[in-house]
């Protein structure tokens, strides 16, 4: 190995270390799988004060600031889909080449991440929390 790969490996193992904080995040949603594994480019990341981005492939990024009647409804919503008993995932992963909607939330100091594709059945309190989400994440 070369004396110049060294750094660079170095630092690709450094980085998600120190990528790993997320302090006063509330949910980070995102759309991936589809045809290229990309999605349909919706990305949602707020913080618990309501405050963050969303990204669309047709709108680009936009900053986001949720009012207190639609905070209190995501944080609602959050609660009521239990995430402490949901499964990682609900369906294949993205396969048929179908969209995967991926949500996190942090929730008492712990994260909890949970994947779904369409069309798939899910419990009733992440389906409406999805349904929150994709229509707040569209700018």
């Amino acid at each position: 190995m070369s004396r110049i790969a060294i750094p660079i490996v170095v630092l690709s193992f450094a980085l998600p270390v120190g990528c790993t904080s997320h302090g006063d995040e509330l949910v980070d949603y995102r759309v991936s799988g589809g045809l290229t594994g990309n999605g349909d480019g919706t990305s949602l990341q707020l913080n618990t004060a309501g405050v963050g981005t969303r990204t669309s492939r047709a709108g680009g990024t936009a900053t986001v600031t949720l009012d207190a009647t639609a905070l209190a409804d995501l944080n609602g919503k959050i609660t009521a889909a239990q995430f402490a008993t949901l499964q990682p995932s609900y369906g294949c992963g993205g396969c048929a080449d179908q969209l995967v909607y991926e949500v996190a939330v942090q929730l008492d100091g712990r994260r909890y991440e949970v994947s779904a594709d369409s069309g798939t059945a899910v419990p009733d309190g992440l389906q409406a929390l999805l349904a929150t989400l994709t229509q707040l994440a569209p700018p």
